[in-house]
Formats: C-alpha cells, structure tokens, sequence
C-alpha cells in the first residue's frame, strides 16, 4: 500500500467516523420523540420507554461520548428504580465532565426515593426493560439483520481501497450490531425463554464471523499483491541482465538468484493456498502469481539454454 492509499484509507476513516456519529445523533433524537411520547402518557406505556431506552443504548453504541443519550439512559433506569445501571450511565458522564449540572442533578435524585415528574399521581410503571417488548423488539431486529444478508449476498475479498474501507464498515456495522443483540437477550433471558432468538441469532455470528474472515483475508491480500508485482519486476530485470550478458559468473550468479526466487515463490504459494482453503481467494491475485511463475519459468528456460554454452 503506498503513500496515497494509505492516506485515502485515513481519509475514509474519518469519514466512517463522522458517518457513525451522524447515526448516533439520529438515535439519540428518536430516543427523545420517544420519551417524550412517554412523558405525556404519564409513563404507561412501557413499550414506550423501553424504545426509547433502546435507542439511547444504540447511539451510545456508535458513539460512546454521547453524554445526551447516556443521561437519557440513566433516566429512564431510573424511573425503573435500577439505581445501580442509572448510576453506571451517569458514571461515563461525569468521568469526563466531572461538573456537568444535569448529571449532578440527577445524580442527587437517584440518592433520594426517585419519583416520576408527573403533574398528577398515577400507578408506577412496572419495571424498564418491558421484557416482552424487547423480545418482540430484538425478534424483529434479528429478522431484518437476516434478511439484509440475503439481499447482500455472498461478501468477498476486496482490493481496491473505497471497496476495503466500505467493507471494513460493513464489518464493524455488523459487529456492533451482533453485540448489541447478544446483550439484549441476555437481558430478556432473565425472564423469557429466547432460545429460539438464541438459534436465529448462531446465522448472524456464522455470517459475522465469514465477514471478518473476509476482511482479514483482504487485508492479507493487500500486502500480498504489490510484493507479487514486485517480484514479477525482479524476475524480468535478472532475466534481462543474465540475457544482455551471459558471461559465466553472471549466470551462476542468475542460477543463485533463481533458486532463492523459487523458495521465495513457495512461501507465496503456500500464503496464496492458505487462504485459498479458507475459502478466500481474488482473480487478481491468482493473475499475479501465475505471471510470476511464468517468468520464473522463462528465466529457467533462458539459463538451461545458456549453460550448455558456457
């Protein structure tokens, strides 16, 4: 990878970051609708607040800095009298801003008995999470994440950089997202029988681990084609050099030459084979190393011609 790739892929970097943080932002004002849904209905609907509490979680998952949606979070624990995960909210606010006055706010009202800000009594929610509303939340989820892989196909090792960077998004996407998942049912198997979530969920983990196979197998070919094309350069220049002067210590030179190139071109093949068997392999790179053992071929031929000779 040279310099210009290397920066490309910085770039896209950024660009990843800014795109996650943009998503974050839209989670975190979806939370707001929702809770705020939730308030007026003096906070009876505890699928309401369990939404909302899901999407504070997942803009905290793409941003984890995102102080709004971590007070939101504590909020909405704390109306659920989960003193102990409305306080590990608050925590990651004010480790970073030690005097935010709405943490501190809240954090003196969690040490007190938490009431509901309502103009007038109702019954108190039961507690947050709704575990049936997050069953049925997380069944729909897992859902779509399959069927956004039957529409995606079959990922394959890539080479050109925006397609890497792409695919290296759509790898940690699909990462996030699976861990997210996997917390969730942990949550709801407290009290529901998710075995059959836990079932659908082992095609998201064999998908999400073929991915990161994907993207590694990518990477290693990365790496592995410029060192092929600059091998290839290497064979033609000592076939030419041996060809423009085939005088006897040249040519056992280009015979030394040749039979370390050859042990070099096993430890490719063997790289090459590797992912080949792991069920990774590119055209391109398959191109590469066929053209390098045709010149590796050419140059046997050209000194089996030439030692007669000598």
């Amino acid at each position: 990878m040279n310099l210009k790739e290397l920066a490309h892929l910085r770039q896209r970097a950024s660009h990843l970051d800014q795109n996650r943080h943009h998503q974050a932002r839209e989670f975190y004002l979806s939370g707001l609708k929702l809770l705020a849904a939730a308030q007026q209905e003096g906070y009876q609907n505890n699928k309401r607040l369990t939404e909302a509490l899901t999407q504070f979680l997942q803009a905290l998952r793409l941003h984890h800095r995102d102080q709004g949606s971590a007070l939101a979070a504590a909020y909405i624990f704390g109306l659920a009298g989960n003193l102990n995960q409305a306080q590990r909210y608050l925590r990651l606010i004010l480790e970073v801003t030690p005097q935010h006055p709405e943490a501190l706010k809240l954090q003196a009202q969690l040490s007190q008995p938490f009431t509901q800000p309502q103009t007038e009594p109702t019954q108190p929610a039961s507690a947050i999470p709704d575990h049936d509303a997050l069953y049925d939340l997380l069944a729909e989820k897992i859902h779509k994440e399959i069927h956004s892989l039957h529409r995606q196909g079959i990922f394959v090792p890539v080479l050109e950089p925006d397609a890497l960077a792409q695919l290296a998004e759509d790898t940690e996407n699909r990462k996030n997202n699976y861990a997210w998942l996997c917390e969730q049912r942990e949550r709801v198997e407290t009290e529901i029988d998710t075995s059959d979530l836990a079932q659908a969920m082992q095609i998201l983990e064999k998908a999400l681990k073929r991915q990161e196979g994907i993207y590694e197998a990518s990477l290693k070919m990365q790496v592995l084609v410029p060192h092929l094309q600059e091998f290839e350069r290497e064979v033609i220049t000592v076939t030419v050099a041996m060809l423009k002067s085939p005088t006897l210590e040249r040519v056992k030179e280009t015979e030394v030459q040749l039979e370390n190139m050859l042990d070099r071109c096993d430890t490719l093949a063997d790289q090459i084979d590797e992912l080949e068997n792991k069920g990774f392999s590119h055209k391109n790179l398959t191109d590469l190393y066929h053209l390098l053992v045709v010149r590796l071929e050419h140059l046997q031929d050209k000194l089996d011609e030439v030692i007669p000779l000598r």
